[in-house]
């Protein structure tokens, strides 16, 4: 029976993701007081929502499309102007309630979402630069992952443990392929007198960030706004603003840099982010 009931989940589930991939999903509208919740929970878990590089969506007009097993409150919230076709994977575990991926305007969906605890929230900004080859796997109860806007990931898996963490990244990042970013070690290691030596700890990406192929970004770090990490770094430090930094573990091979996606330089954006820059140094202080 149980070998029965897990196969019937699975065939659901996959005529769940074709007839969102197709635009057939069922969809409501977001009552007023849904939207002021979903406001207010995004607010409190982001501490930097509405500072610049950071901005506020809005869920004015949002849809709701039911996802996993019927009575368990798992949605995704489609915010104005983005597109019906939804074609991530999800994962629930048993038990999962309550968890929350929003997509923003002309944004594209990551392509592999587990939630695998209850009350989660992933929240993937408008206007994605290109692909969203993500995979995002929450692991504990709380959790948020924000994905500001005009972001795009090549092949990026992000790892979210602990109870109330977090990753918030920056608008206008880009991750290349085989990015790895962790909130946790994974392994409890504690010491001789039985202290937690690796607790969890919240990851903060800075506006206009560019992880290089392999870049592997552990749990408790800042990246500041501007900054490249090399390709093949393991990022255990942070890392200040319009840095490059690269090595295992990185540190600062160059300062006072500018990036940009095109392929050759412009500048044209280079005072917006350091703008930018400052007025998160100042927010911080």
């Amino acid at each position: 029976m149980a070998f029965l009931q897990r196969k019937l989940g699975e065939l659901t589930a996959r005529i769940d993701r074709a007839r969102r991939m197709l635009g057939l999903a069922r969809s409501r509208r977001l009552d007023a007081a849904r939207q002021r919740d979903l406001e207010d929970l995004l607010a409190r878990r982001h501490r930097w929502l509405g500072h610049p590089g950071f901005p506020q969506p809005s869920f004015a007009n949002a849809r709701l499309i039911a996802v996993g097993p019927r009575g368990h409150g798992n949605c995704i919230v489609l915010l104005a102007g983005a597109g019906t076709r939804v074609g991530t994977a999800f994962h629930f575990a048993r038990g999962a309630r309550n968890n929350i991926l929003v997509i923003g305007a002309r944004a594209r969906a990551p392509r592999k979402v587990d939630f695998l605890a209850s009350h989660g929230l992933v929240v993937i900004g408008e206007e994605t630069a290109g692909l969203m080859s993500m995979d995002i796997e929450l692991n504990s109860d709380d959790g948020l992952v924000s994905i500001g806007p005009r972001c795009n990931a090549n092949g990026t898996s992000v790892i979210l443990q602990g109870v109330g963490q977090s990753l918030i990244v920056g608008e206008d990042c880009m991750f290349a392929m085989d990015t790895v970013i962790r909130t946790s070690d994974r392994h409890a290691i504690s010491g001789p007198d039985g202290q937690w030596m690796n607790p969890p700890a919240d990851i903060r990406i800075d506006p206009h960030v560019w992880l290089g192929e392999g870049a592997f970004v552990l749990k408790g770090v800042h990246i500041g706004t501007g900054a490249v990490v090399a390709a093949r770094s393991v990022v255990s430090r942070n890392i200040p603003p319009f840095t490059v930094a690269g090595g295992a573990p990185t540190r600062p091979l160059r300062s006072d840099i500018y990036w940009e996606r095109s392929s050759e330089p412009t500048l044209n954006d280079s005072a917006r982010w350091r703008d930018v820059a400052d007025k998160l140094e100042n927010a911080a202080a």
